[in-house]
């Protein structure tokens, strides 16, 4: 079950506090410092055949989330929410998480417990019941 924190009682301290954390709304020094994972992401799926790009895209990103610095902030991975890939990105994230600990940008919004990826009516258009994953989604 995910929980969800209001960014004025989070403390970045906070020992066991569920991972990833996922920012909905964050201050700007965080923003400055968070790696863009996109540009690592499309290099290295460009020359798998797009027909294995759902196979390998979480093992690319967990080798991607292996070389960043423990605990990093990553933002702009716009590249895993395509529809064609059929995959869970929450679910995905959770498991690379294992492999570095890292906290996440969410590129999208937040409502009534609910992470929502695009707007309705684009391909790529998702909503994320918190309540199904086991994360930290700080508003």
């Amino acid at each position: 079950m995910g929980m969800i924190i209001k960014a004025d009682y989070f403390m970045l301290d906070q020992d066991g506090i569920l991972r990833p954390i996922i920012y909905v709304h964050s201050g700007k020094e965080l923003e400055n410092n968070a790696i863009s994972i996109n540009a690592p992401l499309a290099k290295a799926l460009q020359p798998v055949s797009p027909k294995f790009r759902a196979i390998r895209l979480q093992s690319i990103l967990q080798k991607i989330v292996q070389e960043l610095p423990t605990d990093s902030t990553i933002c702009e991975f716009d590249a895993v929410f395509n529809p064609q890939y059929k995959i869970d990105v929450l679910t995905m994230l959770i498991s690379a998480c294992k492999a570095n600990s890292f906290s996440v940008l969410w590129p999208g919004t937040y409502e009534d417990g609910r992470l929502i990826y695009a707007v309705e009516g684009r391909p790529d258009y998702k909503i994320y019941d918190i309540n199904n994953y086991d994360v930290t989604v700080i508003i």
